[in-house]
């Protein structure tokens, strides 16, 4: 019987993160595989500790003999398990909500398989620059989600963004210090048509909408994708919640979005849990690990070359739950289908966006982050 260890994180922010993701990769593997490979977990705590990062895998792989690491780890923390994966000849993939850009330097047995939140921001940074080339643009952000890359991403993608800076609020994460007073002037103000864009997660993304619940805004709301995501499963669960946002993501909530139909009868006909974006993350893994062991049973050796493996996923990408996973082989990046998502409390308005453009907006930012900085307190994004 194979094994696959899988580093798992806590969150007291999104607590069910680790566990959908979990469920969702082990329903997978059961689907695929029946009872022919078993998972091997171990707790990272909140991912700050590269040492119990490093030890913790190097169990996996000594005492249990695992053929393949899942973590959730971003860089700079992920470092010493791309130094472990090297040593040992171990696969390693690399997952999350893909908030922080991956390492330019290639390592030919690790890849990156996430929900995009660079992806979606480097398009949406175009789309802005397209679509409100009169505006100002505001950004409302925490202590927390500031600390991450979504704003460089889209501003690489925009351009000249300092001429268009209406206000830059960066608020506390505690609800009694949570502020908007720095955007608020421009809610309605009539010099320029107002872009807010605010980049948050629970629990300052629902500080936020209680601070404009009363707020009579005519700007223009937009969001980054893990708030998005927020709003959308609000929405689904019929909370209520004040505004019109738009943004992109590469997960839209329901299953008549969703684009593997045997994930929609095996796990959310199945299982008594809420579909979220780690549910299909965990489900995607298991089509990678599908197809790392059918290469590995075409090959005559017993083990598979990653330049095969990487050869198949340009040849024949992976359909995922969220659409075509596309590999993007400088970046060792799984580049899911991308939407834009218009959403309220009373309604979700989806387009999907075409691939090409969003594919060429992520080359073109990476292009321009030769060099990314990663600060050393930053652990993966919502592990908090």
């Amino acid at each position: 019987m194979k094994k696959v260890g899988v580093l798992l994180p806590g969150s007291t922010t999104h607590p069910q993160m680790g566990y959908d993701f979990f469920f969702g990769l082990k329903k997978g593997l059961k689907q695929y595989f029946r009872d022919s490979i078993t998972l091997i977990s171990a707790n990272i705590g909140y991912g700050k500790d590269e040492e119990v990062l490093y030890k913790e895998a190097e169990q996996l792989v000594l005492n249990h003999d695992v053929i393949l690491l899942v973590a959730f780890a971003d860089y700079p923390k992920a470092e010493k398990l791309v130094t472990l994966s090297e040593k040992l000849d171990i696969p390693l993939i690399l997952v999350g909500s893909g908030a922080r850009f991956p390492n330019p330097k290639v390592h030919s047995k690790v890849w990156y398989l996430n929900l995009g939140e660079l992806f979606a921001m480097s398009f949406l940074g175009i789309q802005v620059k397209k679509q409100h080339q009169t505006s100002q643009i505001s950004l409302q952000t925490d202590f927390y989600n500031g600390g991450y890359d979504m704003f460089d991403a889209f501003g690489k993608s925009f351009g000249s963004l300092e001429e268009k800076i209406g206000a830059i609020n960066i608020s506390s994460t505690k609800e009694e210090e949570f502020s908007i007073e720095s955007i608020k002037p421009f809610f309605n103000s009539g010099k320029k048509p107002q872009v807010i864009l605010s980049i948050l997660s629970a629990p300052s993304s629902g500080f936020f909408l209680e601070k404009i619940k009363t707020e009579n805004i005519e700007s223009t709301l937009l969001a980054s994708p893990t708030f998005i995501q927020e709003l959308m499963i609000k929405k689904e669960k019929e909370e209520e919640f004040s505004g019109l946002f738009s943004g992109c993501s590469t997960w839209v909530v329901g299953k008549d979005h969703t684009k593997d139909k045997k994930f929609t009868e095996n796990f959310i006909a199945d299982l008594s849990r809420f579909h979220s974006p780690y549910t299909a993350l965990g489900w995607e893994v298991s089509l990678f690990i599908e197809r790392m062991l059918e290469l590995e049973l075409s090959n005559s050796s017993s083990s598979f070359s990653p330049e095969s493996l990487d050869q198949s996923f340009l040849s024949h990408p992976i359909q995922g739950v969220r659409g075509i996973l596309h590999f993007d082989s400088p970046s060792r990046s799984f580049l899911s289908e991308l939407y834009w998502v218009e959403v309220s409390s009373d309604s979700i308005q989806v387009t999907e966006i075409e691939i090409e453009t969003a594919l060429s907006a992520w080359k073109q930012t990476l292009q321009k982050t030769p060099a990314p900085l990663y600060p050393g307190w930053v652990n993966t994004y919502l592990c908090s």
